[in-house]
C-alpha cells in the first residue's frame, strides 16, 4: 500500500526563506499602515518617507497590533500606549518614560529579513531568502 500524496502546507517553515508578494504598491499610500497575513503570521506594512517597511504585527509592550497604529514622523506608533518604532524595529519613543529617558533595549519590534518593492508589488521575506526576487 502506498503512502498518501504529501501536500505542501502553505505555512511550511521552508517557505519562510523566500520572497512573497503581500500587497500591490498602490494599496499602500504614503503614511498608511495595513495588516497582511503571510505563512500564518500577521505583519504590519507601511510606507514611511516613500519607503515600504514591515514589522511583526505585535507591539512588544502589550501585544497590541501595530497595524492599528499610525505613521507618526518616520516611525510607526502603536495605538495602545504610543510606543514608536523606527524602520529597523528599534523603539524610538515610550511616552510614559518622558523625553530623553533611556529606552529599554529589548523594546524592539520584530522585523522580517527583508521588504522590497518591485514591479508595483510589495514583497516580504520573513527569513534570509535562498534566492533573489525574480527579475
Amino acid at each position: 500500500m502506498s503512502a498518501p500524496p504529501r501536500e505542501l502546507d502553505n505555512c511550511d517553515p521552508a517557505l519562510r526563506r523566500a520572497w512573497h508578494p503581500v500587497a500591490l504598491s498602490d494599496e499602500l499610500p504614503e503614511g498608511t499602515v495595513r495588516q497582511v497575513l503571510l505563512l500564518g503570521q500577521l505583519w504590519a506594512i507601511a510606507r514611511i518617507d516613500g519607503l515600504v517597511v514591515a514589522f511583526g504585527d505585535r507591539c512588544p509592550h502589550r501585544g497590541a497590533p501595530l497595524s492599528k497604529g499610525a505613521v507618526v514622523g518616520s516611525a510607526i506608533q502603536c495605538r495602545y500606549h504610543g510606543w514608536s518604532f523606527a524602520e529597523n524595529g528599534a523603539c524610538v519613543r515610550v511616552p510614559a518614560l518622558g523625553p530623553g529617558a533611556a529606552l529599554p533595549p529589548r523594546a524592539a519590534a520584530l522585523v522580517p529579513h527583508g521588504v522590497d518593492e518591485r514591479y508595483g508589488i510589495v514583497w516580504l521575506a520573513p527569513e534570509t531568502p535562498i534566492a533573489a526576487i525574480v527579475e
